[in-house]
């Protein structure tokens, strides 16, 4: 049942949309029939490039939110469990936090040429803050209770951070984690249609709108909006198994 209505939702949403082109109600250059889009996402399917660009923009995704997660997650835990390095950390956390991805793209052009480089380096740079920001406020949200019983049991430093810490702020490690994913994927995409990519969804973006192709406009927005949501799904069934006492 739970799953039935956003089904429905879904469904009534689309013969709207059928209704409203149907009925002439919008140019059809700005708003194609689901049909017309069913049929340009069919033949697209068959053209192997179009499953390499969604590859290629994962790809570019991952590896970038990947390296925020290595960057991100521990540090998050460092700062999160010391009181010092919180009160250092914590304005420049929310400085680079409060500056958008995109407008960091231009440095990275300068910094690393127009290449994966760049565009894997924003993506980090936009989901390092959100990974330090939930992680490190997770740690502090913990139970102090907890640490205080590791302690009075005689539980070193080490310890009680494998025990009781990183556990305890796991479920603001897989929130951090889902948050950043969805925002590595648009970040990706952005970039994509900011310097031309030859592979990428962000780049037949761009070509489709210049093109006035816009079934494969609203096609390519929709495998954006489905991959995000494919991502996020198998993220939240990851964190169902592992935080199982949430």
């Amino acid at each position: 049942m739970r799953h039935v209505r956003p089904l429905c939702l879904l469904l009534v949403l689309v013969v709207l949309w059928q209704a409203v082109a149907l009925l002439g109600l919008v140019n059809p250059m700005f708003l194609p029939s689901p049909a017309e889009v069913w049929d340009k996402a069919r033949h697209l399917s068959r053209e192997g490039r179009f499953l390499g660009d969604v590859a290629a923009t994962l790809w570019r995704a991952l590896a970038g939110f990947g390296l925020a997660f290595c960057l991100g997650a521990p540090g998050g835990l460092v700062v999160g469990a010391s009181e010092k390095l919180f009160a250092c950390f914590e304005l420049p956390i929310d400085y680079f936090r409060s500056i958008p991805p995109v407008v960091a793209f231009p440095l990275a052009l300068l910094l690393f040429g127009i290449g994966e480089a760049s565009r894997i380096a924003v993506v980090a740079f936009g989901c390092l803050p959100i990974l330090l920001v939930t992680v490190a406020a997770g740690v502090r949200s913990g139970p102090r209770l907890r640490r205080d019983v590791a302690r009075c049991m005689g539980a070193g430093r080490l310890r009680l951070f494998w025990s009781v810490i990183v556990p305890g702020a796991l479920p603001s490690i897989f929130v951090g984690t889902r948050v950043a994913l969805s925002m590595a994927v648009i970040i990706a995409v952005v970039t994509e249609m900011l310097v031309g990519a030859r592979f990428g969804l962000g780049g037949r973006v761009t070509a489709a709108q210049i093109a006035y192709d816009t079934p494969e406009l609203y096609c390519d927005i929709i495998v954006v909006g489905l991959a995000g949501l494919a991502i996020n799904k198998l993220c939240a069934a990851l964190q169902a198994r592992v935080v199982h006492w949430e």
